[in-house]
């Protein structure tokens, strides 16, 4: 089953290789050997190395004290000049992909809810790090 799921990742490679090594054309040369080198480096990735492994796709871990459960909510409030930080802080906190954390930008954006008020502490903390202004509301107001 790891062979089934590996194939067609390395046959893509071996026509990228093979189309560097044999072209005539100097920038379809190169445009193959960079997709070989970009592609060569996907191979070494943990996350699909897992999907290789096990044939499920790895997501990404939170960390415990993001993820207690409590009647607390986050809410960003302002992005602030540092929206790269604040995105990075955002998928930190939520395991969130990059569009999503992205569309999160614009506020006011509810960042977490049924939170405990530590988890909430360590959010807020977090995203005022990355230059973000985010507030903590009871879930009742």
């Amino acid at each position: 089953m790891v062979a089934v799921r590996a194939a067609p990742r390395l046959l893509l490679l071996m026509v990228f290789a093979v189309g560097a090594l044999t072209s005539e054309l100097d920038w379809l040369r190169v445009v193959a050997a960079m997709l070989f080198v970009l592609n060569a480096g996907r191979l070494l990735s943990p996350t699909w190395r897992h999907y290789v492994a096990t044939g499920e796709q790895l997501t990404a871990v939170i960390d415990q004290k993001y993820c207690q459960s409590g009647d607390q909510a986050v809410e960003l409030l302002e992005a602030g000049p540092r929206e790269i930080e604040v995105i990075r802080a955002l998928r930190e906190v939520r395991a969130l992909s990059l569009l999503e954390a992205k569309k999160m930008l614009d506020v006011p954006a509810l960042i977490a809810s049924g939170v405990s008020a530590g988890s909430a502490a360590a959010m807020v903390d977090r995203l005022s790090s990355a230059g973000a202004r985010a507030s903590i509301t009871s879930r009742g107001d």
